[in-house]
């Protein structure tokens, strides 16, 4: 059975849907008899229900943002690699 610090390491996971079936079953077993971790649940799902909310309005990110980021991190390692003495 998982245990409560398991299941509070990976309770965003959970929330957000991105455990595998067999592991949710194994969180839902650990929540049907962890109150306290009933309530940590309930507290994450609140928490992140309100931070949706409040970021509806906020403007979208730029389509391209993502492809612009990793170009520019990987410009940056290649200007470390070049400054490293050999």
């Amino acid at each position: 059975m998982i245990s409560c610090e398991i299941l509070r390491r990976h309770v965003d996971a959970v929330v957000d849907g991105e455990v595998d079936p067999d592991t949710q079953i194994e969180f839902e077993q650990h929540l049907d008899a962890c109150g306290p971790c009933r309530v940590h649940l309930s507290f994450v799902r609140g928490f992140k229900g309100r931070v949706k909310e409040a970021c509806a309005d906020a403007p979208a990110a730029p389509p391209d943002l993502a492809s612009r980021l990793r170009k520019a991190l990987d410009a940056e390692d290649a200007r470390l690699a070049a400054s490293r003495p050999e």
